[in-house]
């Protein structure tokens, strides 16, 4: 006959082994979360000579990708200030990922106004506000736009050890994320 102490020794030793082999199973009471689609179309975008040019944004949204190449930029070589005349409009997609290709650029900041005249350039006191861009790893960024409805001009502006790159794009927003 086994002792009182024998029955609570195998329980301590029983009781975590089933705790752990509880947990190490994942329970999933849904389906599992969605992956980030792989882009179906690509547009090009590029409004300086890409020869000396850093590598370009890569804006993925909606089942798109936008290679959005910079306008103005400053790397080891050279420092260009520019201007994109016509930037690449990509509607109202409710977030984007905005990844930066370029080596050494590890911070991204995000600004839009809606103060844009009809031919598309900017008023000469035009308000900005940052949208915020949660870094998701890998050098990508998840950019929601929280702004009220509107049509905006969103500047790209990347940052770090190797120089620095801006590029933009006109995003719709249609209802405020915030």
């Amino acid at each position: 006959m086994r002792s009182h102490r024998d029955v609570i020794a195998g329980l301590a030793v029983l009781v975590p082994v089933a705790l752990v082999a509880a947990c190490a199973g994942e329970v999933r009471t849904g389906p599992p979360p969605a992956a980030e689609p792989a882009p179906t179309t690509t547009t090009v975008h590029h409004p300086v000579d890409r020869s000396t040019a850093p590598s370009p944004f890569i804006v993925s949204y909606d089942g798109h990708a936008l290679e959005l190449g910079p306008h103005t930029y400053c790397n080891a070589t050279e420092c260009v200030d520019g201007v994109d005349l016509e930037p690449e409009p990509i509607g109202s997609p409710g977030e984007i990922r905005v990844e930066v290709t370029e080596r050494g650029l590890a911070e991204l900041d995000v600004q839009a106004t809606d103060d844009v005249l009809p031919d598309g350039t900017m008023k000469e006191d035009a308000d900005w506000s940052r949208l915020p861009a949660q870094p998701q790893g890998g050098g990508v960024w998840l950019v929601r736009p929280d702004a009220p409805a509107g049509d905006y001009l969103v500047s790209l502006s990347a940052r770090g050890d190797s120089g620095d790159m801006v590029a933009d794009l006109r995003w719709e927003i249609v209802d405020a994320a915030g």
